[in-house]
C-alpha cells in the first residue's frame, strides 16, 4: 500500500477496529507498525529472529543479515532519520551498524509498542480468505504452530535475507563467497595474499573491495555490468551529500 493510500484509509480502518499482521521487526515493519498502532488498528508485528532490527543486527540469530562489521549508512543523519524520529545528533555522520541497531531500539521503546512485537514467531505462510482476511501460520520457539486470523497483512521481510548469485557458465576452483556471507576480510574467508574479484559495483561491492584491498590482498578487481559514478562520502572532511 503506498504511503497516500494508507493515509486516505486510516481513518476508515481504525473505525472498523482492524486487526493487522506485520511480517519482520526490521526498519520497514516497525516503522509500519507504529504508523497503524497510531491510527487505531490492533497489531501483531511477527519477527522470528530473538532480536529487532533485521538486517542491521549482525550475525542474527536468523542467520538472514547482511551486515559486516564495517557497515554503516550510506546516508548521513539527517537523511537516515525518520520523520518523527531523530538520530542523536552527537553521532558521527554515517552511523555504524549497532547504533543504527539501538536507535531502532529506543523507536520502540519511544513510541511504547514493545508488547505488540512477537520474538521467535516465524511466519511460515499467508492464505488470503474469502471473502477477506488472512489466515497466517506461524511457528514460536518451542515449535507450537498457531493460525491465528488478520484482516490485513504488511509484508516487511527485507530484500537482503536471500542470496542472489549469478549463473556464470564454466568452472572456478577457487574460493567462492556471496556478500551476503561476508563479516570481515578474514570471515568465513581470509582475503589476505589472494586475488580477489568483487562481482557487482554497488555500495555494498564498493565497499567490500576497498576493505579487502586494506586488509592486504594481493589484488582486487571489480567486474561491472556497466559502468557508474562513484563519490566518496566525503569530501573535505564533510559529508559529499550534505
Amino acid at each position: 500500500m503506498t504511503c497516500s493510500r494508507a493515509r486516505r484509509r486510516s481513518s476508515s480502518a481504525a473505525d472498523l477496529a482492524r486487526t493487522v499482521c506485520v511480517v519482520g521487526a526490521g526498519p520497514a515493519g516497525l516503522v509500519s507498525a507504529k504508523t497503524l498502532l497510531g491510527a487505531g488498528l490492533e497489531v501483531d508485528c511477527l519477527e522470528m529472529s530473538p532480536e529487532i532490527g533485521g538486517h542491521w543486527v549482525i550475525d542474527n540469530p536468523n542467520g538472514r543479515s547482511a551486515a559486516y562489521r564495517s557497515l554503516e549508512t550510506n546516508t548521513t543523519l539527517a537523511m537516515s532519520r525518520l520523520s518523527d524520529y531523530e538520530m542523536p545528533a552527537d553521532w558521527p555522520d554515517f552511523p555504524g551498524h549497532a547504533r543504527v541497531r539501538e536507535w531502532f531500539e529506543s523507536y520502540v521503546d519511544a513510541f511504547g509498542f514493545r508488547e505488540r512485537i512477537r520474538l521467535h514467531s516465524e511466519v511460515l505462510s499467508a492464505q488470503p480468505l474469502a471473502p477477506s482476511g488472512w489466515r497466517v501460520e506461524v511457528r514460536t520457539a518451542n515449535g507450537t504452530i498457531a493460525r491465528p486470523r488478520y484482516d490485513a497483512l504488511v509484508a516487511c521481510s527485507g530484500n537482503y535475507w536471500s542470496p542472489r548469485a549469478p549463473a556464470i557458465p564454466g568452472e572456478f576452483e577457487g574460493e567462492q563467497l556471496h556478500a551476503q556471507r561476508y563479516r570481515d576480510p578474514w570471515t568465513p574467508v581470509a582475503m589476505r595474499g589472494k586475488r580477489v574479484l568483487v562481482v557487482g559495483i554497488g555500495n555494498t561491492g564498493c565497499e567490500l573491495a576497498c576493505e579487502i584491498a586494506q586488509a592486504g590482498a594481493e589484488a582486487v578487481f571489480v567486474c561491472a555490468r556497466s559502468g557508474t559514478w562513484i563519490m566518496p562520502k566525503r569530501i573535505d572532511g564533510r559529508p559529499a551529500a550534505a
